[in-house]
């Protein structure tokens, strides 16, 4: 095993084989590829022989493979020897990435795809050492900057920074760039650094996770952005799958320039197929249309640092006007909460049946648990349930030696797992402990559940307090009375639009619930008003409780239309 262990990294660190991707690194569809380099006009057919090229995490060599051979069909167009295409090549375009057998790989790509060109193989491949440089990204610095700045950022969570980057702490990100607040992913830190290299009439043209655009994380970012950038377009891939490997991420491309310009398109396509992303091409960003194309021009984005919508810009003006004049549901005496982290789903979430086959038979310590696949079910048959070690009644860690035997012997066989948590080796909480406790009011009241990756509208009533929801669903609760308005207000026009406007979207287009968002979509001024959207239909009820004049009627129920299509 050992020694087929190291063959297969001599082949690797040779070039031959690619490595299996780092946590939090996924690469890029070639179709993607050359849909950017094609949208930022890096083809062989522009004057692009005078360009310089940076691509900032090169990773197999996908875009600087690419954009080397694209190079050298234009320099070889203008009839250049080869050993001057090379040269060329080696001073115009550059790499950094941090692993030297990844970087072997891109150095291949790069000879691949400048010998398609020139139709004999480069027996000399010196001019190719200096391009790819062997670097931490956010610890590289140089002195010289450039036209395009390319590549597919890695998306590595705030909670997991330390763990999958050996060496790099969420302290020195806070202390080394201005952007990094909050619980910030990593690729908010590596766009703030991109910018350093643009030259001044430069562009960064990345895949990037989208979260930033509207998270609270992201506010430092888009106040960088916005005062001193001009992000051009946002072009929105979410509702497709961009990358080699199938992962829930948050993909957009991003197109940021220097320049005075304050427009902004925010642009969605519905799939890569060529005919989709050609007709992109063609047309250009701030015109094409068609069958599932979404496209919104804004004059200006906020300097403040607020949220950048993803809506047209006459439905944010009546958003942002009802932000200003309304409170929010929680104004109403309304609690908003989460359900409980586990930081151990594996072994306190399970199939009831699964649990019972374990040994466990105090049935009274097992929540029947919703989670975002428990829409459309009956909430009086529920599969998983939730192991709870808490007091329900105080929400109390219960004492080890006091829970029943069967619970006890259940959770020393998965003692290593438990261990094994965060929480436990550096916060010193109780090895049998979950993230968050368990608490009485959430589970036996009456309330609203709210499931992650799910439009607002999708919300359910549990009307008799008998279930727990997991941590990928938000609660609101208050007394019975109220619950099918809240749900009714939740369907409006108002509160569709309003999560469009602010939410990530995952790939396949499924909208991000979170307690930002539920605080500050606007509700009405009272409860009585909050009835009317049980008693009248809901765009009357809307007109009426937000005072919404004919026009404003108009443009909200064209832009649900455009989304509903």
């Amino acid at each position: 095993m050992t020694k087929g262990k190291v063959g297969h990294n001599n082949l690797v660190a040779k070039g031959v084989l690619e490595p299996a991707p780092k946590k939090g690194i996924v690469y890029t569809k070639p179709i993607v590829v050359n849909f950017l380099l094609d949208i930022i006009k890096y083809t062989s057919y522009e004057n692009i022989g005078s360009q310089t090229l940076l691509d900032i995490g090169c990773g197999y060599g996908q875009f600087i493979g690419e954009g080397a051979r694209r190079l050298a069909i234009h320099l070889h167009q203008n009839r250049l020897r080869s050993d001057l295409i090379t040269r060329e090549i080696g001073y115009l375009i550059r790499g950094i990435e941090i692993r030297p057998e990844t970087a072997t790989i891109a150095r291949k790509k790069i000879i691949e795809g400048v010998g398609s060109v020139l139709k004999h193989d480069l027996k000399n491949t010196d001019w190719v050492k200096d391009i790819v440089i062997e670097r931490d990204f956010l610890r590289w610095n140089s002195t010289r900057c450039f036209d395009l700045v390319v590549g597919n950022l890695p998306y590595i969570k705030y909670s997991s920074i330390e763990e999958a980057l050996p060496g790099t702490t969420l302290e020195w990100l806070r202390d080394n760039f201005k952007s990094f607040r909050g619980r910030a992913d990593y690729s908010v830190a590596c766009i703030e650094h991109a910018l350093k290299f643009l030259s001044d009439k430069g562009s960064l043209a990345v895949i990037s996770s989208n979260r930033f655009v509207t998270s609270n994380y992201g506010k430092e970012l888009r106040k960088i952005l916005s005062n001193t950038y001009h992000i051009a377009v946002e072009l929105d891939l979410s509702r497709t799958q961009p990358f080699t490997t199938a992962v829930s991420a948050y993909p957009s491309i991003f197109i940021i320039k220097r320049s005075l310009s304050k427009k902004f398109v925010y642009l969605s396509v519905p799939d890569l197929k060529i005919a989709t992303l050609n007709r992109v091409i063609t047309h250009g960003t701030e015109k094409v249309s068609g069958i599932g194309i979404i496209r919104y021009k804004h004059m200006s984005l906020p300097e403040d640092g607020k949220p950048w919508a993803r809506i047209s810009e006459r439905a944010h003006k009546i958003i942002q006007r009802l932000q200003r004049e309304y409170l929010s549901i929680d104004s109403l005496g309304f609690k908003i909460m989460k359900g409980s982290a586990t930081g151990a789903n594996d072994v306190f979430i399970k199939a009831t049946e699964l649990f019972e086959k374990e040994g466990i038979k105090s049935k009274k310590y097992l929540l029947p648990l919703f989670t975002t696949a428990s829409l459309n079910t009956d909430l009086t048959g529920l599969s998983k349930a939730l192991l709870n070690v808490y007091n329900t009644s105080k929400g109390e860690l219960q004492n080890f030696c006091k829970l029943p035997a069967d619970i006890r012997k259940y959770l020393s066989r998965h003692n290593k797992r438990l261990k094994e948590r965060y929480i436990f080796r550096v916060c010193n909480r109780p090895w049998w402990s979950m993230i968050d406790s368990v608490k009485q009011e959430v589970f036996f009241s009456p309330k609203i559940l709210i499931p992650d990756f799910h439009r607002l509208d999708e919300a359910v009533i549990d009307k008799n307090g008998i279930c727990y929801p997991d941590h990928s669903v938000w609660v609101i609760l208050k007394n019975e009375r109220y619950l099918k308005a809240v749900q009714a207000w939740l369907k409006c026009p108002v509160s569709i639009l309003f999560q469009l406007a602010y939410s990530s979207t995952l790939n396949g287009g499924t909208p991000r619930v979170s307690t930002v968002l539920l605080k500050t979509l606007p509700a009405p001024q009272n409860l009585e008003q909050l009835e009317l959207f049980c008693k009248k239909d809901l765009l009357t009820a809307t007109a009426e409780v937000f005072k919404l004049n004919k026009i404003e009627e108009r443009v909200l129920k064209a832009e649900l239309l455009a989304y509903m299509d």
